[in-house]
């Protein structure tokens, strides 16, 4: 291992990392994201457009467990209007399952990080 998540395909791409990659969520629900989890009990949101880059660096990087982020999924619910939400369920070696929504939380705008980082 080697630090990166690597991408074939017709787009190849090699995203760094601090420490060993042990999640990746290409394209949740169609949107124009890859999301990794991380041994570093981070996750980190790419941008599909600009991984291509060699210096391609994360939109954002999301702390939110105390543990390794070993698996992530998409969840799509409908609010009381009919709208779709788009979340990401987060789950790691700490014991929990986490949701994020991609409007909210890791929205790189709306990211507020004192309001996400747990208590190990």
């Amino acid at each position: 291992m080697d630090n990166t998540a690597r991408l074939h395909g017709p787009t190849p791409a090699v995203l760094p990392h601090p420490r060993f990659v042990k999640s990746i969520l290409p394209s949740p629900n169609g949107l124009p994201y890859i999301i990794t989890g991380s041994d570093d009990e981070d996750m980190r949101v790419w941008d599909i457009s600009t991984i291509t880059d060699p210096k391609a660096k994360p939109l954002s990087v999301v702390p939110g467990h105390c543990g390794e982020v070993t698996a992530l999924a998409t969840w799509v619910k409908e609010d009381e209007s009919g709208k779709r939400v788009v979340s990401v369920v987060s789950a790691s070696l700490d014991g929990t399952l986490r949701r994020w929504t991609m409007s909210g939380e890791l929205n790189v705008s709306a990211w507020a990080m004192s309001r996400l980082v747990p208590k190990c």
